[in-house]
Protein backbone atom coordinates (compact mmCIF):
# COMPACT_ATOMS: atom_id res chain seq x y z
CA UNK A 1 0.00 0.00 0.00
CA UNK A 2 2.60 2.40 0.43
CA UNK A 3 4.27 2.16 -3.00
CA UNK A 4 0.77 3.05 -4.22
CA UNK A 5 1.12 5.77 -1.81
CA UNK A 6 4.34 7.16 -3.01
CA UNK A 7 3.51 6.99 -6.34
CA UNK A 8 0.63 9.57 -5.98
CA UNK A 9 3.38 12.33 -4.46
CA UNK A 10 4.91 12.46 -7.67
CA UNK A 11 2.79 14.62 -9.99
CA UNK A 12 3.23 15.46 -13.92
CA UNK A 13 3.85 18.99 -14.39
CA UNK A 14 0.55 18.75 -16.76
CA UNK A 15 -1.13 17.25 -13.58
CA UNK A 16 0.40 20.20 -11.59
CA UNK A 17 -0.95 22.37 -14.08
CA UNK A 18 -4.61 20.79 -13.85
CA UNK A 19 -4.39 20.98 -10.43
CA UNK A 20 -4.29 24.62 -10.53
CA UNK A 21 -7.12 25.59 -12.91
CA UNK A 22 -9.48 22.68 -11.30
CA UNK A 23 -12.93 23.56 -9.60
CA UNK A 24 -13.99 22.56 -5.73
CA UNK A 25 -15.68 19.56 -6.99
CA UNK A 26 -12.52 18.05 -8.71
CA UNK A 27 -9.95 19.38 -6.17
CA UNK A 28 -12.79 17.43 -3.58
CA UNK A 29 -13.05 14.25 -5.94
CA UNK A 30 -8.63 14.18 -6.13
CA UNK A 31 -7.82 14.88 -2.41
CA UNK A 32 -10.61 12.16 -1.63
CA UNK A 33 -9.27 9.84 -3.53
CA UNK A 34 -6.02 10.31 -1.86
CA UNK A 35 -7.30 10.40 1.38
CA UNK A 36 -9.50 6.85 0.71
CA UNK A 37 -6.81 5.21 -0.28
CA UNK A 38 -4.98 5.71 2.60
CA UNK A 39 -3.04 8.71 2.79
CA UNK A 40 -3.44 11.37 5.90
CA UNK A 41 -4.91 15.20 5.39
CA UNK A 42 -1.05 16.10 6.42
CA UNK A 43 0.43 14.59 3.59
CA UNK A 44 -1.36 16.73 0.75
CA UNK A 45 0.80 19.11 -0.80
CA UNK A 46 0.52 22.56 1.11
CA UNK A 47 0.00 23.72 -2.42
CA UNK A 48 -2.88 21.82 -3.47
CA UNK A 49 -4.35 22.20 0.29
CA UNK A 50 -4.47 25.91 -0.26
CA UNK A 51 -5.73 26.15 -3.70
CA UNK A 52 -8.55 23.71 -2.00
CA UNK A 53 -9.53 26.25 0.87
CA UNK A 54 -9.40 28.93 -1.74
CA UNK A 55 -12.48 27.00 -3.42
CA UNK A 56 -13.98 26.29 -0.65
CA UNK A 57 -14.21 30.42 1.10
CA UNK A 58 -15.66 31.74 -3.03
CA UNK A 59 -17.63 28.23 -2.86
CA UNK A 60 -18.97 29.73 0.73
CA UNK A 61 -19.14 33.53 -0.07
CA UNK A 62 -21.45 33.39 -3.27
CA UNK A 63 -23.79 30.74 -0.66
CA UNK A 64 -23.75 33.51 1.66
CA UNK A 65 -24.41 36.59 -1.19
CA UNK A 66 -27.07 35.17 -3.27
CA UNK A 67 -30.22 35.10 -2.27
CA UNK A 68 -32.70 31.69 -2.17
CA UNK A 69 -33.91 30.96 -5.32
CA UNK A 70 -37.30 31.71 -3.88
CA UNK A 71 -36.88 34.42 -2.35
CA UNK A 72 -38.90 38.22 -3.39
CA UNK A 73 -36.08 41.48 -4.29
CA UNK A 74 -37.91 44.45 -3.20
Amino acid sequence: MSERLDSMNYLTMNEEEELKDAGLKTMLIIIGGYLYAGAELEEVDDGTYSRLIKLLIKHVNREIEEPPEDAVIH
